[in-house]
């Protein structure tokens, strides 16, 4: 796992006013267990900077069914995100050279 905190080379990296310069993709690696079989389940993927919306959250792709009581899973939303607040510390200025 990947914390960003006070550790973290991302910490405190504004990908809205620097694309590019510092970092050129994120590579993202997943392992879950997959609710039915229990199984292990992994994926790789890579982003590139122009790839990630910054100040944005992904819409909740899950709906409870009060009729069935069932959690239904919207495929539509897969892709839909909406703005969201990003917090950045202050004191954090990892371009300038010390």
């Amino acid at each position: 796992r990947h914390y960003i905190n006070e550790d973290s080379p991302l910490y405190g990296l504004r990908l809205d006013e620097f694309p590019g310069n510092t970092i050129f993709a994120f590579r993202l690696n997943i392992k879950a267990i997959q609710a039915l079989t229990k199984g292990e389940v992994y994926a790789q993927t890579s982003y590139e900077v122009c790839d990630v919306l910054v100040g944005h959250r992904f819409e909740d792709q899950v709906d409870y069914n009060e009729n069935t009581r069932k959690l239904v899973f919207d495929y539509a939303k897969m892709n839909n995100t909406y703005p969201f607040f990003v917090w950045y510390p202050e004191e954090a200025n990892i371009l300038k050279d010390e």
